[in-house]
């Protein structure tokens, strides 16, 4: 009856074991965290910590990506996903391919958007490729000065997704393109202008 009772015991014990590594593997997975637990901690898709609810942006706010803000009515930027360099006072350098997420409140808007950017682009070529959601939206053209450029934002390309990732693309053809970005805003769209300095 000693070794039947302990065989049991011991049976059930196993089980619960498995049912207890399954669990652990299935939550492994899936795990119940916010946004932005996941893409900054598990997916390493975020560079910055900006807390949970941190990418829930406001239509109209100007994210700073320098080191200092200039003024209070900045908010620096805690959205910046990879392809990102050295950050200086006044803005921040990108690679060839830099990302920024935003979570845009879809119910805010029915209409496109623009985003506007401040920034200066150096070397051969001047031209930045703007995508959102792997879309390509637009170029930035520059003449080598600061710039601030406004690109609009197609409602069909952001209205299906959950996180709006932006990316500037440097053309291929340019050897060692610098791109230093001052500020980044998306408002309400006044038109399809695409590149366009403001």
């Amino acid at each position: 009856m000693k070794s039947l009772l302990l065989k049991i015991t011991l049976y059930s014990a196993a089980c619960l074991l498995c049912i207890w590594y399954v669990t652990v593997l299935y939550l492994s997975q899936r795990p119940n965290v916010s946004t932005e637990y996941y893409m900054h901690y598990i997916a390493k898709t975020l560079v910055d910590w900006p807390g949970n609810g941190g990418l829930q942006y406001q239509i109209g706010t100007k994210l700073f990506m320098g080191s200092r803000a200039t003024t209070n009515e900045i908010t620096p930027a805690k959205n910046r996903g990879r392809g990102w360099l050295a950050q200086e006072y006044d803005g921040q350098w990108a690679d060839n391919d830099a990302q920024l997420f935003f979570i845009i409140n879809q119910s805010a808007f029915t209409h496109d958007l623009r985003l506007v950017v401040d920034a200066t682009i150096k070397g051969t070529t001047r031209k930045v490729n703007v995508l959102i959601n792997g879309m390509m939206v637009g170029q930035i053209n520059s003449n080598g000065s600061k710039n601030t450029y406004e690109i609009n934002i197609p409602y069909t390309v952001i209205n299906k997704f959950p996180i709006v990732c932006v990316e500037f693309k440097i053309n291929d053809e340019v050897v060692d393109p610098e791109l230093l970005i001052h500020w980044v805003s998306i408002s309400a769209s006044r038109g399809p202008n695409n590149g366009s300095i403001l």
